[in-house]
């Protein structure tokens, strides 16, 4: 008897920034497939081929997003390495298989996002009691109550930031580092020139033009992060050619000059939350 053949999921529903999950999707499932891959990826292969959507508007693959998860991937080892029963909050998870790749076994995972994404997801994953999805906006503080603040955590926001005004991303990273204890962050930042061209409905990725992408920090201004509140540190900031400068031929070389990096590049960042007795003084901070 010939084997069934899966339905399609339908993602007609996807608009907007939701969209945008599928273009990462999309690329890392087309990293997976090549020889000597970035990151392997097999859940993303499996569900592109489930998901009815037209998939060549994304061109032949770009390696950004896989290089932003190998990237995350290895900060958030290091983090399960220490504290193995930790929680993951992945903020606007999308359909992110970063629980897929890392689960140890012990870990909780959290997995963010608006109901229409979250319904998606969960023709995909399944929850448990380690894994959990929740229907809701990053920014909307109420989900925060629902999590141990002394418990360590490391919250993930992988391609999500950029899209939100830049006061609305300084908030989230005050409630943040107000509430939890022992935490740290991983998320990716654009350049300003990005931030214009998506402003300007300019910013185009094969046949899909990106959503208005307000807030932008260019590589050189990673630290001002630590203005925002006294118990942020940035850990490391990373462009996305270090480590990958073969893959990216000649772009590679030219991201060592700053000033062409900061055209077309943008940052990987990772922060972590401070002591609180080993936190600067508002005061000094001013």
């Amino acid at each position: 008897m010939p084997r069934k053949t899966p339905d399609l999921v339908s993602v007609a529903d996807l608009e907007g920034v939701p969209e945008t999950l599928l273009m990462t999707l999309y690329n890392r499932a087309v990293e997976s497939r090549r020889p000597n891959p970035i990151l392997v990826d097999r859940k993303a292969e499996k569900m592109v081929a489930r998901i009815d959507y037209d998939f060549t508007k994304f061109g032949e693959g770009r390696i950004t997003h896989p290089i932003r998860a190998s990237v995350m991937d290895e900060w958030l080892q290091r983090f399960l390495d220490r504290y193995p029963n930790g929680t993951v909050v992945n903020l606007g998870v999308g359909l992110g298989t970063q629980s897929a790749r890392l689960d140890n076994g012990t870990a909780t995972w959290i997995d963010l996002d608006v109901p229409e994404v979250i319904a998606l997801r969960r023709r995909f994953f399944e929850e448990g009691t380690r894994h959990r999805m929740l229907a809701a906006s990053a920014f909307d503080a109420a989900w925060m109550e629902d999590l141990d603040a002394e418990a360590p955590t490391f919250f993930v926001a992988a391609g999500l930031l950029m899209f939100f005004e830049p006061e609305e991303v300084r908030q989230l990273f005050v409630r943040l580092a107000d509430r939890f204890r022992t935490a740290a962050f991983a998320f990716d930042v654009i350049p300003e020139r990005l931030s214009e061209q998506a402003l300007a409905g300019e910013a185009e990725f094969g046949g899909f033009t990106m959503p208005p992408m307000p807030w932008h920090l260019d590589y050189d201004r990673i630290y001002e992060l630590e203005t925002w509140h006294p118990r942020l540190e940035v850990v490391a900031r990373r462009d996305y050619t270090e480590g990958f400068r073969m893959r990216w031929r000649l772009l590679g070389l030219l991201s060592l000059i700053e000033p062409l990096r900061d055209l077309y590049m943008g940052t990987l960042v990772h922060v972590r939350l401070r002591d609180t007795d080993q936190a600067p003084s508002s005061a000094s901070q001013s």
